[in-house]
């Protein structure tokens, strides 16, 4: 082996390993990144450029609010709840929203006792004359 092999040898060793470092910081730069596990939005966000978030951490970094499924609990007369079934399609408006129509399905319906209404005690109530 002449002095120009070894040369290469040598030339090429420094590659590997410059490549080994440029991988080793791409991978460092890619965990700087917080991807949201699904489509929601954050509150209370505790990270700050240069901060650094610890595994496990000892205090969350941020509150992430899921809105991929929303579940709205609605109360309805009981008149018409005898017409909901689980499956049919919803149209639901807010007014904190107008003019925006939010879609979905109806998932259950719960069998609940009115606000107000008396619970089953096992005595019958008297009336008085």
């Amino acid at each position: 082996m002449d002095k120009h092999d070894s040369d290469v040898e040598q030339r090429q060793a420094e590659v590997d390993q410059l490549k080994a470092q440029m991988q080793g910081a791409q991978w460092n730069l890619d965990q700087t990144v917080v991807h949201a596990p699904a489509d929601g939005y954050v509150t209370n966000l505790a990270l700050r450029k240069g901060a650094r978030a610890a595994s496990p951490p000892s205090s969350p970094a941020m509150a992430f609010i899921d809105t991929s499924e929303t579940i709205i609990g609605v109360e309805i007369a009981q008149i018409g709840a005898r017409y909901v079934q689980p499956g049919q399609p919803i149209e639901v408006t807010f007014k904190f929203a107008p003019g925006t129509i939010y879609t979905g399905k109806v998932e259950s319906v719960l069998q609940a006792i009115a606000t107000g209404q008396t619970q089953t005690s096992g005595s019958a109530s008297r009336r008085r004359r």
